[in-house]
């Protein structure tokens, strides 16, 4: 079997003991602390299961199920690009492929079409659209299984053109990078951020007991695991043709959420740090930060409500708020922090003149991998990612959800 990095998020998220070929999943328990210690999650899961919470509304499902995935909003459709689909493996867990795929959703009709391809597979890409409606792909990695080779990480860039429905070669970045974020600033710059360049051995094996390592070691035992977050950031100007070393964040981030913000700000927020899937080291996913270009700095804000493990998805509202859902949420206890990723993602959301932030009474179906994009109608839509409970049986892959207009 192929050793993927999509199978170490579902290793890291479900400790899976194999019995008859059928995987029954546990909720693992990382323990970890909040980057800021002094704070730590005041909703638990349970919390969110409450009657006053309701789910956000499904649309028309995607065509191809998939996760890891981006999506883009660009002359009213939605874009869902590139990413990775799921499937059974000969030994009864999950094996995955990256693909070429982009299909485009229409907000007025609820429908979708398939639009031209990538040139290459890519997922644990980034996209974002420039100030012209072209669509730039960047970064990510072909094939999941060759994390482990430094010139895995993807430095190209893809441009689409929806007008003319065709594709160009952009300028590369300097360095490939996948689980990054991108997103396109008020000065019309396309901003890279964080990511990682590749991932080594893995000590997740060395720090289980010998009860669950047994089953695990049949299915992951030395597939590379350690991913060190970048703290990266980079711009390209698509007038200048060129790319800009900017101030690093606060922390490194592979797999991080961001948005910018109604003020031209640009906000991130979770992903991991010091190590992704390894045990016993303290992630970042709770903080976040800001970008202000004016003052061309970083600045640290309030940490998310619900720290969320494998990864996470944020978009602007029309109510100027950073909307935030995706991932397992991990419950804070003494004994450090259980992933859930069972029940449903809440969604929280960031208000930038509070500097403060609270969850709605919305829900998404659980899923890790989804993206998430601001619609032509200003509302939230999140796009694709599974639900792993059984590696031989993965769903929600084909998911399209809208997050309720919020007072």
């Amino acid at each position: 079997m192929r050793r993927t990095l999509s199978g170490l998020v579902t290793t890291m998220v479900l400790v899976s003991s194999l019995a008859g070929g059928r995987a029954q999943a546990h909720a693992a328990v990382a323990r970890v602390q909040l980057s800021n210690g002094s704070r730590t999650a005041h909703s638990s899961v349970a919390d969110l299961n409450s009657s006053a919470t309701v789910a956000a509304r499904e649309l028309a499902r995607m065509p191809t199920g998939r996760r890891f995935l981006a999506a883009v909003t660009s002359g009213g459709k939605i874009y869902a690009i590139g990413g990775e689909r799921l499937s059974p493996s000969p030994d009864g867990g999950t094996q995955s492929h990256a693909v070429r795929t982009v299909e485009a959703y229409n907000p007025r009709t609820n429908t979708w079409m398939t639009a031209t391809p990538l040139p290459a597979a890519r997922t644990f890409l980034a996209a974002t659209a420039g100030t012209d409606g072209r669509i730039y792909v960047l970064g990510g990695i072909s094939r999941p299984y060759d994390i482990g080779d430094p010139r895995s990480g993807l430095a190209t860039v893809e441009i689409y053109h929806p007008r003319s429905h065709h594709w160009s070669q952009g300028i590369s970045m300097p360095d490939g990078r996948f689980g990054l974020a991108a997103v396109t600033g008020k000065d019309g710059r396309i901003y890279t951020i964080g990511g990682a360049t590749r991932c080594g051995p893995s000590d997740l094996m060395d720090n289980l007991d010998a009860p669950r390592k047994a089953p695990l070691a049949r299915s992951y035992l030395g597939a590379p695991g350690q991913c060190y977050g970048s703290r990266t950031v980079r711009a390209y100007d698509p007038r200048t043709h060129r790319w800009t070393q900017l101030p690093s964040l606060h922390v490194g981030r592979v797999l991080p959420a961001a948005a910018v913000g109604a003020d031209g700000r640009i906000y991130v927020m979770g992903g991991f740090s010091t190590c992704l899937y390894c045990w016993g080291n303290p992630p970042s996913e709770a903080s976040a930060e800001v970008y202000d270009p004016r003052t061309n700095r970083w600045t640290p804000t309030a940490p998310l409500n619900h720290p969320r493990f494998v990864s996470l998805a944020a978009a602007r509202g029309r109510d100027g708020r950073i909307y935030v859902t995706g991932g397992c949420i991990a419950h804070i206890t003494r004994a450090g922090l259980d992933a859930n990723c069972r029940d449903p993602a809440p969604v929280d959301t960031y208000d930038p003149a509070r500097n403060a932030w609270s969850t709605v009474g919305v829900t998404l179906k659980p899923r890790d991998g989804l993206a998430a994009t601001t619609g032509p109608d200003g509302r939230v839509y999140a796009v694709g990612g599974c639900r792993v409970i059984d590696p031989a049986r993965p769903f929600a892959c084909h998911i399209l959800e809208v997050i309720p207009p919020q007072r």
